[in-house]
């Protein structure tokens, strides 16, 4: 939830969630538009976008579209969107309260490859982001390589990309840009945001 709160799509905006999975953040983003705007959620996984649509007929959900894309390797799209949402695959090492066992079936050799497989995503979806809309990246771990280093490589490879300060959605407190919520910062996961903006060309 955080994670939509931080996108913040206004009423009529287009969205691509580009990771969308089963579609829980592209179901929040169009109750934040209150269903007035659209989006576009594509996965590598088939069944996880079959869910994502019996999840949007079940709850009245309309405006999301969806269709496979491998987000590392498929040629960005031509369109642009006013917001991008990159929940990109991670570690998963703030999962670890609900995954203790995860802690033993992952490396810092995984972290890395994770860590670059992010870049090229992110990489991938600067194509898509009009002039002054955003770029929010998101991932569900604490580790540097996938957090604050994925930022500054991003920012020292994209000129036309900023940092765009938000207020933490937990505690209303002003960011640079970049947030790391950690498991006992409420009932949830750790999470790393991200928010960008593309400047004008």
């Amino acid at each position: 939830q955080c994670v939509g709160l931080v996108c913040a799509p206004s009423r009529d905006e287009d969205w691509w969630d580009c990771c969308a999975g089963a579609g829980g953040k592209a179901l929040h983003l169009m109750d934040l538009m209150q269903q007035e705007g659209k989006v576009l959620a594509t996965d590598v996984r088939n069944d996880a976008l079959k869910e994502l649509k019996k999840r949007a007929r079940h709850h009245g959900i309309r405006n999301i579209r969806t269709q496979p894309f491998n987000a590392v390797n498929d040629e960005p799209f031509r369109k642009t969107f006013d917001g991008v949402l990159v929940d990109a695959p991670c570690s998963g090492w703030g999962t670890w309260a609900r995954n203790p066992d995860a802690r033993w079936r992952t490396s810092r050799k995984e972290v890395n490859q994770c860590a670059n497989r992010q870049q090229k995503i992110l990489n991938n979806a600067t194509w898509c982001v009009k002039p002054g809309g955003a770029l929010v990246y998101a991932a569900c771990t604490f580790t540097r390589p996938e957090t604050e280093e994925v930022v500054m490589n991003f920012l020292d490879q994209h000129a036309n990309f900023k940092l765009a300060p938000f207020a933490n959605p937990l505690t209303g407190e002003q960011t640079d840009g970049q947030l790391q919520i950690w498991p006992w910062d409420g009932p949830g996961d750790a999470m790393f945001i991200a928010r960008f903006i593309r400047t004008e060309d």
